[in-house]
């Protein structure tokens, strides 16, 4: 949504790392087994699929999804592609993430994510924003997101602290509906809401 008001690209390692693996590639074969697991991808894996993108898409204007995920990976951000601007943290606790993910329904072409009890769709359905055929990611288990909360105190928390640190971070309540958090997000950037 953010991403689509500003007319950036957006930039999911996680997705592009998840193509990679479809296509049967060595890095994606090396990614699977991190993202079934539920464990962050290497730092050298996360920031070589963000090196690729920009060298081909450009290294200017660009919203990112999912990176970085740990000091080192934010200390390349600010070193080889001089930082963000802004770090917008969506705060949701451990049993709505457990509640979301159990129900997430993903885009194969353009990486969106949708809940079946709040879009009121299912496995199969027409992407809204693409029409691609939505499915259940295999990593969504209640093991693989326990991991993955587990690597975020250990990992994600520092890099907030770096960013705060630096006042560039943002922290909003995600719990309430996606077009109230992102009315929030839209209002502290001074971005019109409605437009």
């Amino acid at each position: 949504m953010l991403a689509r008001k500003l007319d950036l690209p957006v930039i999911s390692t996680g997705a592009l790392l998840r193509e990679e693996a479809e296509r049967g590639t060595p890095l994606g074969r090396q990614a699977l087994a991190y993202t079934r697991s539920g464990r962050f991808f290497p730092d050298e894996i996360a920031g070589a699929m963000l090196r690729q993108w920009m060298d081909a898409h450009g290294r200017h204007g660009w919203v990112l999804d999912g990176f970085p995920r740990t000091l080192p990976q934010a200390l390349q951000l600010d070193a080889e592609f001089g930082g963000p601007e802004v770090v917008v943290a969506l705060e949701l606790g451990a049993e709505e993430i457990h509640r979301r993910l159990a129900e997430r329904l993903s885009c194969p072409q353009c990486a969106a994510s949708f809940g079946v009890t709040m879009d009121g769709l299912h496995a199969g359905s027409a992407c809204p924003q693409c029409g691609a055929s939505l499915r259940r990611r295999e990593d969504d288990t209640p093991a693989t997101v326990d991991e993955r909360l587990c690597q975020h105190r250990e990992h994600t928390l520092p890099v907030l602290a770096h960013y705060r640190a630096r006042h560039l971070l943002l922290e909003v309540d995600a719990a309430a509906p996606r077009e109230v958090v992102f009315a929030s997000i839209c209002r502290q950037l001074n971005l019109e809401v409605g437009a």
